[in-house]
């Protein structure tokens, strides 16, 4: 029975972390989109780039659409994982009433909200992420309306503020303080995590079949415009990640001696380890890019820049990773709403306040 518990509690994990990716990389594509990307391209000629645009197009509606599956997918599983769990702790059978149970806590509510919400993200989004995200820079294109923008926007903000309405931020006090915080901090998180992963993996089929000047280019841009959104996102996850530690820690003391606590140490850690990397792709990569693309130097920083880029990928997936686990434990501040597991027995897996 104890194996059985501990590969549920694993597995209730991974999966927890599959689906906070997902709905991190659907929000921050769009920040990213908006104030990098198109930015970014509106700088070169439109029409030369029209073939580099388009690749990039398909690629990201790719990476949307393999998210909103992987949300799908794993808000189903860990309703499936939490009932099993419930089960196993009440010694009883996986059924209705485990089911119903699970349901009828704040994280089975919020688990369900999800779905008709990427339900709607997978009808907005579907094929104008490819045909419409990177145009209307030449003549031709269709240009994506405000409208369009807005309700990815919202929705995916949505998708983010379920983990903080089902998550220790929905107990904190005040709460109101405590939500918004919580969700100020996930939505700067996603759009730094989206764009490292969208540099690292999807950025270089801008490129094909491009010369070396063309690609320090549009690298330069990009790197160039990123790197600002980067450094606000990263201010704000330190400060609302601060105000985050007062709402879920009784005392320091705590970041050594809970699991919650020591868990936090461990994200902190990966936080700091960002911020030395983000401040080499700042002080010193970007330079280098502009440099050599304004002189054509023989210098080429795009092979620190995939060093970089690409450890910060790996902390990043860590980073979320320790997210997705703190969720699920417990913190150490009392207060007066306690959270509570999802039902009597579920311990520090419970999933929430009863609803």
């Amino acid at each position: 029975m104890e194996i059985e518990q501990d590969l549920v509690r694993v597995s209730f994990t991974l999966v927890r972390f599959a689906a906070f990716a997902a709905n991190a990389l659907i929000f921050g594509a769009v920040p990213l989109l908006m104030l990098v990307l198109r930015p970014a391209f509106r700088t070169l000629d439109a029409e030369s780039w029209r073939p580099g645009r388009g690749n990039l197009a398909v690629r990201l509606e790719g990476l949307i659409r393999a998210s909103l599956v992987a949300s799908a997918v794993a808000t189903v599983l860990a309703l499936l994982l939490q009932t099993s769990l419930v089960s196993l702790l009440d010694e009883g059978d996986v059924g209705l009433d485990a089911l119903e149970a699970v349901l009828a806590t704040s994280f089975g509510i919020w688990n369900l909200i999800r779905l008709p919400v990427l339900g709607a993200l997978s009808v907005l989004l579907y094929q104008r992420v490819q045909d419409v995200c990177l145009s209307g820079m030449a003549a031709g294109e269709r240009k994506p309306g405000s409208a369009w923008w807005s309700l990815w926007a919202l929705l995916s903000l949505t998708l983010l503020a379920t983990w903080s309405f089902s998550g220790h931020a929905a107990v904190s006090s005040p709460e109101w303080a405590a939500l918004v915080n919580d969700v100020v901090h996930l939505a700067a998180g996603s759009t730094w995590f989206a764009g490292i992963v969208i540099l690292a993996v999807i950025l270089p089929d801008v490129w094909q079949h491009k010369e070396r000047p063309d690609r320090l280019r549009i690298l330069s841009e990009v790197v160039s415009r990123f790197s600002r959104v980067a450094l606000i996102s990263i201010v704000v996850l330190a400060i609302t990640g601060t105000l985050n530690s007062f709402f879920n820690l009784e005392s320091p003391g705590d970041l050594i001696d809970s699991g919650y606590g020591i868990t936090l140490t461990i994200k902190i850690a990966l936080f700091l380890g960002i911020v030395v990397l983000g401040g080499v792709n700042h002080f010193y990569v970007r330079k280098g890019l502009r440099n050599a693309t304004e002189d054509g130097s023989s210098s080429d920083p795009y092979a620190l820049f995939r060093k970089t880029i690409a450890t910060e990928l790996v902390l990043g997936l860590l980073l979320m990773g320790s997210t997705g686990l703190l969720v699920g434990l417990d913190r150490t501040r009392e207060t007066g709403t306690q959270s509570a597991p999802a039902v009597s027995s579920g311990g520090e897996w419970g999933a929430g306040r009863a609803a």
